[in-house]
């Protein structure tokens, strides 16, 4: 049995870039400009490109500009991106983030690209940044389905809301049908206290998917807190809860029968209670060599108890408990 979680997407491998050729009217967002040559003046601003890589602009009419760019840079850049997933992936943060500024400078042209270090930039607690860079991902694709949701966590860690709503209805307006999406978006709106709003995404969510059992799990957890909160009153027990709820099942991340013996720490509990017993009746120690053989002889007591006569986990069942898959 797996321990259910809310997806973290970091991004993924892609085999081939497609070409970047699109195209932009002077009218909308993001390069909306009162002429041809002001926005012109934006687009390459924004791109920052060396000559070697400069977009190419074409005026193909009185106010739409097409903008194509050089890809000779693209593969170097994918590589650097596909290093930092693999990394973000393995939580080094630090490793990605240099990858990825590597990839931008070769190629800033790919609203992931930006997304994903916004996204490692958060991780490390610098929310300006990473909101910086977060809306950089979306000036170049402005449905991004992570970057939404990825400023939408900045904005409500950041106190606004307000903000991280419109955000999180973009989502709602342009992946309507993406059940991780609407995962992920119900466990944010019962984290605000929105439980009613938060259970309806879930609910949806498994009516797109219903093999994925995230949302089951995001229901039981949500009502749990809910109920220690509202109906309890006991308010500190459901920030434990919420912050702690998946630690405290790593257990089912073993083999079945090895749960009843490890889903809490009593017996460590108890070999700590026995040693503080035996201590206690010595006092004060003459040495810490002292107390470094009572203690020992304590613990080489007890090992021998669980490998000879009451075995806390046999040698069998650690043969035939492998992690669960």
């Amino acid at each position: 049995m797996r321990r259910l979680h809310f997806c973290i997407f970091y991004g993924e491998k892609r085999e081939q870039m497609q070409n970047f050729e699109r195209i932009f009217d002077m009218h909308q967002p993001p390069f909306k400009a009162d002429s041809l040559d002001a926005m012109e003046y934006s687009i390459l601003g924004f791109f920052k490109a060396e000559d070697s890589s400069r977009p190419q602009l074409e005026r193909i009419s009185d106010h739409e500009i097409k903008v194509s760019i050089d890809e000779r840079k693209a593969q170097k850049a994918q590589k650097q991106f596909d290093k930092a997933v693999e990394h973000s992936n393995a939580h080094k943060f630090n490793s990605a983030r240099f990858a990825l500024r590597e990839a931008i400078g070769l190629w800033p042209y790919n609203s992931e690209y930006h997304r994903l270090l916004a996204q490692v930039t958060m991780e490390g607690g610098d929310l300006e940044k990473a909101q910086d860079s977060c809306l950089d991902a979306l000036l170049l694709d402005d449905k991004n389905l992570w970057a939404l949701l990825l400023m939408g966590n900045i904005l409500s860690a950041k106190g606004n809301t307000e903000a991280a709503d419109g955000y999180f209805s973009k989502i709602l307006q342009y992946h309507p049908d993406n059940a991780l999406a609407l995962n992920n978006l119900g466990g944010i709106y019962c984290k605000q206290g929105k439980y009613a709003k938060g259970k309806e995404l879930f609910e949806k969510s498994l009516s797109i998917d219903p093999e994925n059992l995230n949302p089951y799990y995001g229901m039981a957890l949500r009502g749990a807190v809910q109920y220690w909160s509202e109906t309890k009153k006991h308010q500190s027990f459901a920030d434990w809860l919420e912050s702690n709820a998946e630690e405290s099942m790593t257990y089912f991340d073993f083999n079945e029968g090895w749960w009843r013996r490890i889903r809490t720490s009593n017996c460590v509990e108890r070999l700590n209670k026995e040693i503080k017993k035996r201590t206690k009746v010595v006092g004060v120690f003459p040495n810490p060599e002292s107390c470094e053989r009572l203690i020992g002889s304590l613990l080489m007591e007890q090992h021998e108890e669980w490998m000879e006569e009451k075995a806390y986990l046999t040698e069998k069942e650690m043969e035939k408990s492998a992690f669960c898959a």
